[in-house]
């Protein structure tokens, strides 16, 4: 047998623009705000983390990664992008949608969405592992999340449609 014995596909996450809860700058839902000078982008490292990697094929695929790259202040994790906004030391930056959801952004945190052009969903797989050293509850949670009310849950938090 394999590694993997049970999966589920379960939702997905999604690229996202953060600002600060109300979005006090006006920082529109585009991604040309990155280069904006009333802006201070503040953006992941593509070499250290999957949002950086992920902002830098969003900012690529948008054609100005490089100019964003001059600018922004870069740091190594998604909390961090979250902290600069809410300490004011950054005005926009990219993180996974997933991020706002966490009770301790919810209060200092906005959301504006990106394209699907630019942004892709990626798929939420969750899987039970063949050396589980409990696959009965392993399983039994991995049937929750693909059920009805799990997805209900997702969809709460915005991870499924």
């Amino acid at each position: 047998p394999g590694l993997v014995t049970a999966k589920a596909e379960v939702g997905y996450n999604q690229a996202a623009i953060f600002v600060k809860k109300g979005n006090p700058k006006g920082v529109p839902a585009d991604l040309s705000a990155f280069t904006d000078d009333g802006f201070r982008p503040i953006i992941g490292s593509a070499e250290r983390g999957s949002i950086g990697k992920e902002t830098k094929k969003i900012l690529t695929k948008f054609g100005n990664y490089d100019q964003v790259k001059e600018k922004a202040t870069i740091t190594s994790h998604s909390q961090s992008l979250v902290n600069a906004i809410k300490a004011d030391k950054a005005d926009v930056s990219i993180n996974w949608y997933a991020v706002s959801t966490w009770k301790e952004n919810l209060e200092g945190i906005e959301t504006l969405r990106i394209s699907e052009a630019f942004a892709a969903k990626k798929k939420l797989v969750l899987t039970v592992l063949s050396d589980s050293k409990h696959p009965g509850q392993a399983k039994a949670f991995l049937d929750f999340v693909a059920s009805e009310k799990g997805h209900a849950v997702f969809k709460q938090y915005g991870l499924a449609d």
